[in-house]
């Protein structure tokens, strides 16, 4: 009898993890997908014809450090993430407590990224904690890295 309350119980805690290892999962998951739109959505305000020459640019201004573009990505992250503009939720319903940018940076084809690869298309990098909730309530933070590719060609078929 009590090896079988035993194995029910050592039952019950690994079901109570696997739970909470999926949920974070999804929360991760929604965090990455976030930065992904966010990203594209970027290209809202990319000049189009530098983009088709493999070159990013904001107001015919060339892109060297994330703060001259962080506007509009973080605008649309905000969006996304249902943040205010201090980067905290706006409700208590938000999946984030708290997160902190550490980089976003682009990387032009031939550029060596964070990981050591050689990038073969313009590319947006983005490295952010967010701190999220486990099923007990308690605080974790999630690192999360994203580079969100960008293929982008002039239509020359022009009828």
């Amino acid at each position: 009898m009590i090896f079988a309350l035993l194995i029910t119980i050592i039952l019950l805690l690994a079901n109570i993890a696997y739970v909470n290892y999926r949920v974070l999962l999804a929360k991760r998951d929604m965090v990455d997908d976030a930065i992904t739109t966010s990203a594209l959505a970027t290209l809202n305000v990319i000049d189009p014809v530098q983009m088709a020459y493999g070159k990013i640019q904001f107001d015919n201004q060339a892109v060297e450090d994330w703060q001259s573009y962080s506007n509009p990505f973080l605008s649309y992250l905000e969006k996304n993430l249902n943040l205010d503009q201090n980067l905290n939720p706006i409700d208590n319903k938000s999946i984030i407590k708290y997160i902190n940018i550490n980089d976003v940076k682009v990387y032009y084809p031939g550029d060596t990224m964070y990981n050591g690869l050689i990038a073969a298309k313009p590319s947006i990098y983005v490295s952010m904690d967010v701190v999220v909730t486990n099923i007990l309530n308690k605080n974790v933070t999630l690192n999360v890295q994203k580079i969100v590719d960008i293929d982008y060609q002039l239509n020359t078929n022009i009828n």
